[in-house]
């Protein structure tokens, strides 16, 4: 009762407030018969109700009334949708003065106690600098790698590159160019706890090309290994 009640007192002042619309508009007044004012009250009231039903009824099932579906390229607002990027791997990029980026990266990623994983270390030269190989003699700047491993994780052999070019200097000792892949094999030991392990590289190296060398460069690289039980 209490809601039929609350009805009619938003209902009717609504009513009547739309009757004086109506008189209005169509010239009824007191002169009016009264059965022709009513007839033409009630005749426009019911359009004006079906008018609204019928705009309400098409606003809920017109097809382009609906929410489009979701998707990668249409996401609903507020959905965070997920990165198809995959996670990169450890990276330092070149700089201004810098003409060689480092990466490090690992596979597999996530492994299992007395398991082995390839770890690489790629140097991408950029034209027309070099880097002098690993076993370069003084008074050169011999390109290095060191791993720093967690406990539990060993290394099972030294690193293997590719084969240098001779240098661009008069020396003409060995050099890389272009982009060069340093590869080692670690072990994880039987008894390592499942978890997460930083796994972390030291990089040195120098720049040279035909007439200068840049001042030598170390850089850190650092990314999570995961083992599983």
């Amino acid at each position: 009762e209490g809601f039929k009640l609350r009805s009619r007192q938003i209902a009717w002042p609504r009513l009547a407030v739309l009757a004086q619309m109506i008189d209005c508009t169509c010239g009824i007044s007191d002169r009016t018969p009264p059965l022709r004012g009513k007839t033409l009250r009630l005749v426009l009231i019911g359009t004006f109700v079906l008018a609204g039903c019928g705009a309400r009824q098409e606003s809920i099932t017109r097809p382009e009334a609906l929410d489009p579906p979701v998707s990668q390229s249409n996401p609903a607002p507020g959905i965070k949708t997920a990165d198809p990027t995959p996670v990169p791997d450890s990276i330092k990029p070149r700089g201004d003065e810098e003409p060689i980026q480092a990466r490090l990266s690992a596979s597999p990623r996530r492994l299992r106690p007395g398991e082995t994983l390839e770890c690489s270390v790629v140097l991408n030269v950029a034209a027309p600098y070099e880097i002098h190989s690993l076993d370069a003699l003084p008074p050169l700047f011999p390109t290095r790698l060191e791993l720093e491993l967690p406990s539990g994780f060993t290394v099972i052999d030294d690193w293997k590159s590719p084969v240098p070019d001779r240098s661009l200097l008069p020396d003409g000792q060995l050099a890389y160019r272009g982009e060069v892949k340093f590869v080692r094999t670690i072990r994880v030991s039987d008894d390592t706890e499942p978890g997460d392990y930083p796994l972390v590289c030291s990089v040195s190296y120098q720049a040279c090309n035909s007439r200068h060398c840049l001042r030598p460069i170390k850089t850190s690289l650092k990314f999570t290994l995961s083992v599983a039980q």
